[in-house]
């Protein structure tokens, strides 16, 4: 979901909730910057990837059991086609969003996934 943020700096400072308008961070930001300006700008927060591939699945329980397969020897994946494989990795993700889910976790990472609309808005002392 895309909200419209502020920052004194855009390349460098934190970026700061102001709401579902451009008024809003206008607002916000004329109260936080008034002398020298911000940069406002519609950002949409990307959450952080919870997929994994069946091939992932198969090579961390690998890792789990070396020990009593050996390193070198096959396992399981070298018998599993890739149909199973996706099939695992399908059904392993859903798991994974299931939970995320359940326990209410917030899966946002702290960077932006798309920035749009950005414009400097002068400060008292730029005018």
């Amino acid at each position: 979901m895309s909200k419209w943020h502020y920052s004194p700096d855009r390349d460098g400072s934190p970026w700061y909730e102001a709401g579902d308008s451009r008024e809003d961070a206008i607002k916000q930001g004329m109260n936080d910057y008034p002398d020298y300006g911000f940069w406002i700008a519609l950002c949409t927060k990307q959450d952080f990837v919870m997929a994994l591939t069946g091939q992932d699945v198969l090579e961390e329980l690998h890792g789990h059991n070396e020990d009593i397969d050996g390193e070198d020897n096959e396992f399981i994946w070298d018998s599993a086609t890739q149909e199973q494989q996706n099939d695992l990795g399908e059904m392993v993700t859903s798991a994974i969003y299931a939970w995320v889910e359940k326990h209410k976790i917030d899966i946002g990472a702290h960077v932006f996934g798309a920035i749009e609309h950005e414009e400097f808005i002068k400060g008292d002392l730029d005018r």
